[in-house]
């Protein structure tokens, strides 16, 4: 979520603390109530398919022990879904490329909604995100790959709230210091880092220090994933080659010259436009213009581009204070953040690819996930209607399979 709204959550953090309990038993029932299921064989017969890249005529698609396969004997117990005659498109299930779930709950939610694979960029604390993280590939629940603690400096904005890992800034910015830090949250079961540049002058990562800090994680296999808020912050995260930028400046729009460093460094943008159109709402109506201005610019620079919400559950502890952003759900938000994209001049097709082979690319995951391909996992969704003409039928969700099991 935007640094804004991680400071006013700071003030009212008794409030949090006040509602944790109720989380934590929220969080034992669900998953006590999970039952790991079997997945089954399914043939989806005369159904169009979107399967990450074009369009396909309508196909026979084969599933089988949690994949998708080439064929199935004819005696095989598969349950059948006859599209015919229906106007029915199968799509690989869809990513949200930033998200904070921190519950059971906060992923049947995404499962309902046809959320297949969550990259949690943080949670309250790293034992609710771990717990995200199950055993189990087969429970009907997306896959959750998660951030270590926040790169930060010691009394910067993130590293004062509640609940951040102690001892876990970076104080001297060293080299081996920041070598360490790396390491330790590799030891501590992240698949990636997550760092911030916020606004110029405030408590941050110099941009050397940030270097050094894409530096060790690239030699880890490590991708880096910056949160930023103001045109400045981007050019550092882009200079120093971090992987990934989340989120758009608040200031200024991204201008061609910046965008063309971004493409030419390789940069990967997850706009969030969702987030900046519910900040925007509240700080400044101008706000969302310039980040629909600024993905436009990317856009057409060709830097890749995919679907993040910034899905968080800050208004469901009730804290009551009007700067924070209006609830940004898990799952639906998705399908609004498809919607944002092609406003912002993405076809529906490419917007379909930023929540699908995009991210499975861009997070290496393609051998696995995110296209519609013999030897995949069986995450698909089946929606009424065809989505790559109208991005708004991805809601009309019929069916949706995670690892095989169907769980709508």
């Amino acid at each position: 979520m935007m640094l804004s709204s991680f400071f006013v959550l700071s003030v009212a953090w008794p409030a949090v603390l006040a509602c944790q309990q109720h989380v934590q038993r929220d969080v034992a029932s669900l998953a006590r109530r999970t039952i790991v299921q079997e997945p089954e064989s399914f043939i989806l017969k005369h159904v169009r398919v979107f399967d990450g890249i074009a369009r396909l005529p309508p196909s026979t698609v084969y599933l089988s022990s949690g994949h998708i396969v080439p064929f199935l004997s004819p005696r095989a117990n598969a349950t059948v879904v006859d599209g015919t005659g229906q106007d029915l498109t199968l799509l690989p299930g869809f990513f949200d490329a930033h998200a904070h779930p921190e519950t059971i709950a906060d992923l049947l939610s995404f499962a309902q909604n046809g959320v297949t694979t969550v990259m949690d960029m943080a949670c309250s604390t790293r034992a609710e995100c771990l717990a995200l993280v199950r055993e189990h590939a087969d429970d009907g629940l997306p896959s959750v790959f998660v951030s270590g603690a926040t790169a930060t400096v010691p009394g910067s904005a993130n590293a004062n709230l509640p609940g951040f890992p102690a001892n876990e800034t970076i104080a001297t910015g060293t080299r081996e210091e920041i070598d360490s830090w790396v390491q330790s949250q590799l030891d501590k079961g992240a698949s990636y880092i997550k760092l911030i540049q916020d606004r110029p002058g405030q408590l941050q990562l110099s941009p050397e220090e940030v270097q050094t800090l894409v530096n060790a994680s690239a030699s880890r296999g490590l991708q880096t994933n910056c949160h930023v808020a103001a045109y400045e912050s981007v050019g550092i995260a882009v200079e120093a080659g971090v992987s990934m930028v989340h989120h758009l400046p608040f200031d200024k729009s991204i201008d061609a010259d910046l965008a063309h460093s971004a493409k030419r460094a390789r940069t990967i943008s997850v706009p969030t436009l969702t987030m900046m159109r519910a900040f925007g709402a509240i700080l400044a109506p101008g706000m969302y213009d310039i980040a629909l201005e600024s993905v436009r610019t990317l856009h057409e620079a060709g830097v890749p581009i995919l679907a993040g919400t910034d899905a968080n559950s800050v208004n469901k502890l009730g804290i009551p204070i009007a700067t924070l952003p209006p609830p940004i759900s898990y799952g639906p938000s998705l399908h609004d953040e498809l919607a944002n994209l092609v406003e912002a001049g993405l076809t529906p097709l490419e917007a379909l690819r930023s929540a699908t082979v995009l991210p499975s690319l861009h997070f290496g995951l393609t051998p696995d996930r995110g296209a519609v391909l013999p030897g995949m996992r069986a995450d698909l969704v089946l929606v009424e209607g065809d989505p790559t003409k109208d991005i708004s039928v991805t809601r009309n969700i019929r069916k949706v399979w995670i690892g095989g099991v169907e769980v709508v």
